[in-house]
């Protein structure tokens, strides 16, 4: 009996030591002994809440960890008080959203991405909390790119103002029998004054197209549709529009399945018609279609 108990207490006594040295909190300090940070580690990895303190003592940031990866949400406070918070992070399957603020009033929020750089749409509001502006970041040859924007009124519900396009797509899906056909929109020209026109550009080759981040944009074959200022042929479908800056376009498919469409609108002027002082913006755009097989056994009849 006395051997058994002796063993079950030494299992007991392994286990613990066995847990302990998986699972750990550990805290630092500043030199002054003040608390600088705890957290918990679990088989070398972070794992539970992660705080940081500032020399003042009051919470820094607020981490959620799960085996080393930051998970729910992080919190960063403010130095004058713990009870504001500067900004937070959310973490999900869409990515990392962070949301700002000033004074404890909303200021901006969006997503970033891993590098911390702000991408899609972001929300800007004013002091009241009233949407103000709303930015479209893109990463363009691996750099942040403002690719569009659009300005709201005092009460932060009608666009007034900014320089964006939108994008209408006849189908989005289709058969080998017929083209892919959408309708480019310049809705407010950034260069307007100047007499600006638009054009669309895309991928001449079915099997080439642009790199999500248009890194290969100029070295590879673009097929460029003009707008109805030029495009005499569908100018009697838009009577409404801007010739300038409505753009009618297509692309066909050999082949079926999904397919990416990346393109985007050019804007673009010329002082006194000279090309070498050419003024231009683009603005990308992806889109998606469907290209189905198309059924060539027709029935024949009774």
């Amino acid at each position: 009996m006395k051997i058994d108990k002796f063993l079950t207490c030494n299992i007991v006594l392994i286990a613990l030591l066995v847990l302990s040295s998986c699972s750990q909190t550990i805290k630092d300090f500043y030199d002054d002994g003040s608390i600088k940070r705890e957290y918990h580690l679990k088989k070398e990895k972070y794992d539970g809440a992660y705080k940081e303190y500032y020399t003042n003592g009051n919470l820094k940031l607020l981490h959620n960890y799960k085996n080393g990866r930051l998970v729910d949400s992080s919190l960063f406070y403010n130095e004058k008080t713990s009870l504001k918070i500067d900004y937070i992070r959310y973490y999900s399957n869409d990515g990392i959203k962070e949301v700002v603020f000033d004074n404890g009033v909303l200021l901006k929020e969006g997503f970033v991405n891993d590098k911390n750089i702000g991408i899609g749409k972001w929300k800007f509001y004013n002091k009241k909390g009233l949407l103000e502006i709303v930015r479209e970041y893109k990463i363009i040859n691996n750099e942040q790119y403002l690719n569009q924007s659009w300005s709201f009124n005092k009460k932060g519900d009608t666009v007034y103002g900014g320089n964006f396009c939108k994008i209408d797509v006849v189908k989005d899906t289709i058969s080998l029998l017929e083209p892919f056909r959408a309708v480019a929109y310049l809705y407010v020209p950034l260069f307007e004054n100047a007499n600006s026109e638009a054009t669309v550009c895309l991928p001449y080759d079915e099997n080439v197209n642009f790199d999500k981040n248009f890194s290969n944009d100029g070295k590879i074959q673009i097929d460029t549709f003009y707008n109805l200022k030029k495009d005499i042929k569908n100018q009697q479908w838009f009577p409404n529009n801007n010739p300038n800056y409505t753009v009618v376009f297509g692309k066909k498919f050999k082949t079926s399945g999904k397919k990416i469409i990346r393109g985007y609108v050019l804007e673009f002027y010329e002082n006194n018609n000279d090309s070498i002082n050419r003024e231009e913006r683009k603005i990308y755009f992806e889109k998606e279609v469907y290209v189905k097989d198309v059924n060539l056994n027709v029935p024949t009849s009774l």
